[in-house]
């Protein structure tokens, strides 16, 4: 495993809650927005856009290993098996087409 992605998720394991929504949220913005990573299942290309963030970040419970995940997050999406579609609810922005969901 990398030597930086070890020494980042030893580190989370720390933090408080607030502090690990400052980090996902960050290092979202560092890492991935303006990028796209393709699935090889579908072979599709997913992209990171800035509403993503705020989503992933401050959308549910987070807890160290969880959030952890940010620092694999292109390889989880890479490598993932298509499970389902997901409708686009009333309430999300017009950004939002749909939820492809991924096992």
């Amino acid at each position: 495993m990398n030597k930086e992605i070890l020494a980042n998720t030893t580190k989370i394991q720390s933090f408080s809650i607030s502090q690990l929504r400052e980090y996902v949220y960050n290092t979202y913005h560092e890492k991935f927005i303006g990028k796209c990573v393709t699935n090889e299942h579908l072979g599709i290309q997913i992209c990171f856009i800035n509403d993503g963030a705020r989503k992933i970040a401050y959308g549910g419970a987070l807890y160290s290993k969880k959030a952890c995940l940010i620092e694999v997050l292109h390889t989880m999406i890479k490598k993932a098996k298509f499970n389902n579609w997901g409708n686009r609810k009333t309430t999300d922005k017009n950004t939002v087409v749909g939820y492809l969901n991924f096992k």
